[in-house]
């Protein structure tokens, strides 16, 4: 059997790491990844557990599902916002969704509209704890895991802790899974090619070639994988898109739709000209794009409960505010993933028996170096 040691690293784009020769010393296999549609939560899935969006039945971390939403039972008011979807009072809208965040988290989203609360529910999901698909981790047994995902966020060295941990623990088990998480906030924080972020790209470089090493010594023929979920793109613009102006105010008798960041997700519940009239809006727009019925089918997000219409930004373009949140980050993924700045790595000293041109490749490949 051979010994492997994963590690993977969230939000790894592929041009830094041409850029910088990442790791070169130790891997000379290396991929350019598509990652798959949407954000970590489904990436995460096809990576570990090879499942698409439409396999384990959610996009994103917020479902439209009005008769399983925490506050179906609630109409909040429209008072908050005027016609064109802005603030009227921004500090008492930032107050009353914290406190009721802190009363349960399921009930709020950062910035979901009030009197659209009663329409959603989240639908985050962990591959690291319980979830519906084994991932290959489980699978395999025998493994050793040290996940930053899973600590505190607060001391900000989740990092280095996961890093020490996969240290001592090395030679506890035959198989080491490491991840790095932090790398996804310092390009949301500070941007891509920026000092505090290239700063702790030569960090994890530090990090990795120390686990390997110790790994390798250990087991000469062992496997190394070094792989990410997504790239990043800078961001240049925030974006508006006057959909109530147009379409009239949504609800459930006409329609609905959700904004992430970089993705509105819109759900016709009548009237098929209004779905016409949204097509006709969002394909006036120089901003994104409507993404084809051959690309849901070929990243697997065909389910309609995903949205009659996705309309995925360009890069460099965020929506501001979203549903998630009002400030603008200087970073973001979650565009289509055949963007250039979406493209990702998987990196490894053993030429793999499968092509790895998707992350949804990764699972097949992790346990056929495993079993």
């Amino acid at each position: 059997m051979a010994h492997s040691l994963f590690v993977f690293i969230d939000g790894l784009p592929y041009d830094v790491v041409e850029e910088t020769g990442f790791l070169a010393h130790l891997c000379p296999y290396r991929y350019k990844v598509t990652p798959g549609f949407g954000y970590s939560v489904n990436i995460h899935a096809e990576m570990f557990c090879g499942r698409t969006p439409d396999e384990v039945g959610y996009l994103n971390e917020w479902a439209f599902d009005p008769e399983n939403s925490p506050l179906r039972r609630l109409k909040l008011p429209r008072f908050m916002y005027n016609e064109q979807r802005r603030i009227r009072l921004p500090l008492l809208d930032r107050g009353m969704h914290v406190v009721l965040r802190r009363l349960s988290p399921v009930l709020a989203a950062q910035n979901v509209p009030f009197e659209y609360q009663h329409m959603f529910r989240r639908t985050r999901r962990s591959v690291y704890r319980g979830f519906p698909y084994p991932p290959f981790f489980e699978e395999i047994g025998e493994i050793y895991l040290s996940l930053s995902e899973t600590m505190p966020a607060e001391h900000g060295r989740r990092d280095e802790i996961a890093f020490r941990e996969a240290m001592e623990a090395m030679g506890a088990a035959p198989h080491i899974l490491v991840t790095f998480c932090d790398l996804d906030h310092f390009g949301h924080r500070y941007g891509v090619g920026t000092r505090e972020y290239m700063e702790r790209i030569g960090n994890l470089e530090g990090w990795i070639t120390r686990l390997a090493e110790a790994f390798l010594r250990r087991h000469e023929d062992g496997r190394l994988f070094v792989f990410s979920d997504h790239g990043m793109a800078n961001v240049r613009h925030g974006v508006q898109v006057p959909l109530e102006p147009v379409l009239g105010e949504a609800g459930l008798r006409t329609y609905a739709y959700f904004l992430d960041s970089t993705m509105l997700r819109l759900w016709v519940l009548r009237d098929d000209e209004l779905l016409s009239k949204a097509v006709a809006l969002l394909d006036s727009l120089d901003c994104g794009t409507i993404v084809s019925e051959q690309d849901r089918r070929e990243f697997g997000v065909t389910k309609r409960t995903f949205g009659d219409l996705i309309f995925v930004l360009h890069e460099g373009h965020v929506f501001s505010p979203s549903f998630l949140g009002n400030v603008l980050p200087k970073a973001m993924h979650g565009h289509h993933p055949r963007e250039p700045g979406q493209q990702t790595v998987f990196l490894t000293n053993h030429e793999p028996a499968v092509e790895v041109r998707r992350t949804l490749d990764y699972y097949c490949v992790f346990k056929g170096s495993c079993l």
